[in-house]
């Protein structure tokens, strides 16, 4: 029976009296939980911004911006019987025997490989104790895959200026020391 506009007397206020207080904290836990959700939300928001802020500069020191200079010194043998090589980072250099001349007043050459790499640029700096003009054999020197190596007589250039020597898959024949640069 119909007790007012839309109203059903007795049995639904009873069901009513009934759920009432529960639906009270139901709503308070939906109202809670959805400023909870808010918050997450809006926290994994930032979160997800500052990130795509901060990615470029962290590629960036990873990738181009990063320099790095390694060096190894080693004695070389004017006499050797083997090859000796020395390696710094994508920079092999390979002494031949037969390829220095005998040193005055000494018996070795104290070899040196310096190398500064910049992203895919590279500055290679060859020399060696007591300095030799020319080599009686052909030194070899691969330069990661570089397609041409630049010789700089002076130790002021920048990779990439100087006389173009070509490479064979990387590879170089040098009759003496000096600066190299290129990009690998």
């Amino acid at each position: 029976m119909l007790n007012g506009p839309g109203r059903i007397s007795g049995y639904d206020e009873a069901i009513k009296a009934v759920i009432s207080p529960w639906c009270g904290r139901v709503r308070w836990k939906v109202r809670t939980m959805t400023k909870r959700s808010k918050f997450l939300l809006s926290v994994l928001s930032i979160l997800v911004i500052l990130g795509t802020l901060l990615l470029p500069m962290s590629v960036l020191a990873k990738g181009e911006g990063r320099s790095r200079e390694a060096s190894v010194t080693i004695a070389v043998p004017w006499d050797a019987h083997r090859p000796y090589q020395a390696k710094v980072g994508r920079v092999r250099v390979v002494i031949l025997p037969g390829t220095l001349p005998e040193p005055e007043g000494g018996s070795e050459y104290l070899f040196t490989l310096s190398v500064q790499e910049k992203g895919n640029a590279f500055i290679a700096d060859l020399t060696l104790e007591p300095p030799v003009e020319t080599f009686r054999r052909p030194v070899l020197a691969k330069f990661g895959s570089a397609d041409v190596v630049y010789y700089c007589p002076d130790a002021d250039c920048a990779a990439g200026e100087g006389e173009p020597i070509p490479t064979r898959g990387g590879w170089a024949m040098l009759d003496h020391f000096s600066r190299y640069s290129g990009w690998y």
